[in-house]
Formats: structure tokens, sequence, C-alpha cells
């Protein structure tokens, strides 16, 4: 899970306040549960429950999926590319475009 994966990057590069957006609104809502989940998806949502205790600050919100249109191009990106890639004070050029539009949907 994308959730899972965003968390333990945080904590492997020290952040202590994180905001996890998802166009999955069940996902989001599971993660925002303080009770148990025992779904199917129940061990991996636990997982990343627990995980995010570790960190000082998290917030699991739920946005529109136009309003996400960085993180699908990202996830076909990924599809095709093998290689870990972590972007963090520089990206292509065509992602400005995606992030800025997605940041006027919000």
């Amino acid at each position: 899970m994308a959730a899972t994966l965003a968390v333990g990057l945080a904590l492997q590069m020290g952040f202590s306040k994180v905001v996890i957006e998802g166009d999955a609104q069940g996902l989001i809502n599971q993660l925002n549960m303080a009770a148990t989940d025992y779904s199917e998806v129940g061990c991996i949502v636990e997982d990343t429950k627990r995980m995010m205790s570790n960190l000082e600050k998290v917030k699991c919100v739920y946005v529109r999926r136009e309003a996400n249109k960085a993180a699908h191009h990202l996830a076909k990106y990924a599809l095709f590319h093998l290689n870990e890639l972590c972007w963090m004070y520089e990206w292509p050029d065509y992602m400005e475009t995606l992030i800025s539009t997605g940041c006027i949907l919000i």
C-alpha cells in the first residue's frame, strides 16, 4: 500500500509531521479509525497505523481523484520503471504543471 511506503519513507527521512493524501476514501477512513481493522487488508492497515504512531503528528486526508492527478501520474510512471526514485528538491518539469493543477482543484 502506498500509504505504508510513504510513512516508512517519512520515518527514514526523519520527518515528524506528515500529511497522507489519498483518493481511496475507504482506506483513508480505515487509517483514521482508532478501532482495530479486521478487514481483508486489516493487517496492512494496522501495520501502517503502528508506523504512524512513531510520528509526532500525522493526518490522513481524502482528496478527490481530480485533485490527485500528480499521484496518479507517478503511480503509472512507477509501473514502467523498476528503479526506486525519490525526488526531494528537484523534480521533472512536467510534474510542476500536475502539482500546480492539483493545488488549484483542492
